[in-house]
């Protein structure tokens, strides 16, 4: 039913629901806005690619439904992963890469605020920054419609496996962002539109604190911290396009824009965006590796029937 590329990722989604539920039952944790009207709509989308592989096979279409099935079970499974992460309640890291960002040359508020305060760059970052999540969407339908199959499953792992090395090296180290961070040493002054970054994380850090004891589906925002999660989409959305012609460079050039946004409006740390460049290169690696040896596994299965029609001939 499924090929094996596809088992391979339900098989990281499931891992992740696995996880998020043992971690729940162990904390205590409760999870509401799972509204059955939004399972019912997912499972039929689903069903909707089940029936374009089997009953009406147009492999095109079965492709881009299933891996846009994929991308918002794992979007929403990983967001969840990431907020019960915080219930390790690990020590913060913010002061370092804070210092570690100084030390580079980089002074985060004032590139704030010259940021917010130019009218052409903000719209222009603003734009960069919420163009992401499009991107992996629309990039996945794209490449399964042209019927670059190969490409599509190698940019499907590379995204799958660099938000879980995301969220697994920020649940070890975690931190909250040079926003928040020059927020909470009580620098906000001066700043426009910082005081929006603490109720932005206001709920993680109930979460973490121990005093906020269930998490609503609907309210999930991701966290920030080091490594950028944006800046490990955009990188794997610049490779996966590398097979699009004449697409690249447009898509290349606008991730560039992308990168440059994340320090300002996804309140990051300059260390959160090199961290996120050097996940989205270890992902990448890892997404041509698995890919190669479950193509060599494949073949080897193909192999082994022909061998059995052969035989029974």
């Amino acid at each position: 039913m499924w090929t094996a590329h596809e088992r391979l990722r339900w098989r990281i989604i499931l891992a992740l629901v696995a996880f998020d539920a043992a971690v729940m039952l162990n904390k205590g944790i409760a999870v509401h806005g799972a509204s059955l009207i939004f399972a019912a709509g997912f499972l039929a989308f689903l069903a909707f690619g089940v029936f374009y592989r089997f009953v009406r096979p147009i492999e095109q279409v079965a492709s881009a439904v299933i891996a846009l099935s994929q991308i918002a079970a794992f979007a929403v499974t990983l967001a969840l992963t990431s907020y019960l992460a915080l219930t390790f309640n690990r020590p913060l890291i913010d002061g370092l890469l804070y210092s570690i960002d100084q030390s580079l040359g980089f002074d985060w508020a004032s590139a704030f605020k010259f940021s917010m305060t130019t009218p052409p760059l903000k719209y222009i970052l603003a734009l960069a920054y919420n163009s992401t999540q499009a991107q992996i969407v629309l990039l996945a339908a794209a490449l399964a419609v042209a019927g670059q199959t190969e490409r599509l499953d190698k940019f499907m792992l590379a995204f799958m496996t660099g938000g879980v090395m995301t969220i697994c090296l920020w649940a070890l180290y975690p931190s909250y962002g040079a926003a928040t961070y020059v927020y909470s040493l009580g620098s906000a002054g001066g700043l426009p539109g910082l005081n929006a970054v603490f109720r932005f994380v206001e709920p993680q850090l109930a979460l973490q604190s121990g005093h906020l004891t269930s998490i609503t589906l609907t309210e999930l925002t991701g966290v920030v911290g080091a490594p950028s999660f944006h800046t490990v989409m955009s990188l794997v959305t610049v490779y996966a396009c590398a097979s699009l012609g004449k697409w690249f460079w447009p898509v290349a050039a606008w991730n560039i824009l992308v990168v440059a946004s994340v320090p300002v409006f996804g309140g990051h740390h300059v260390c959160d965006v090199l961290a996120g460049a050097a996940v989205a290169v270890a992902a990448i690696y890892l997404a041509e590796r698995m890919s190669q040896r479950l193509g060599a596994t494949a073949d080897q299965g193909t192999i082994a029937a022909a061998e059995k029609i052969v035989a029974a001939e």
